[in-house]
């Protein structure tokens, strides 16, 4: 999938990239763009990783470009 083509509330699976059986349904809740200096940023919320590190954890998941094009794949056509 390409980084480029995610939006705010778009919904993704992620596969995990330690050989973990099956995949997570996640909502995508930002991405950031490259600019100087800095790496491009894609933020998705797991549901299942919610409460993983206590309470206040929302179960966010921080991912590069490279790892969004290898492990995000759209959950749902694009309208």
């Amino acid at each position: 999938m390409k980084p480029s083509t995610l939006k705010a509330g778009m919904r993704v699976l992620l596969h995990p990239s330690l050989g973990l059986p099956g995949a997570f349904r996640a909502t995508v809740i930002r991405r950031t763009p490259r600019t100087y200096g800095r790496h491009a940023l894609t933020v998705v919320r797991v549901d299942e990783f919610a409460g993983l590190n206590g309470p206040g954890d929302n179960g966010d998941v921080h991912l590069s470009d490279y790892e969004v094009s290898r492990l995000l794949h759209p959950l749902e056509a694009s309208a």
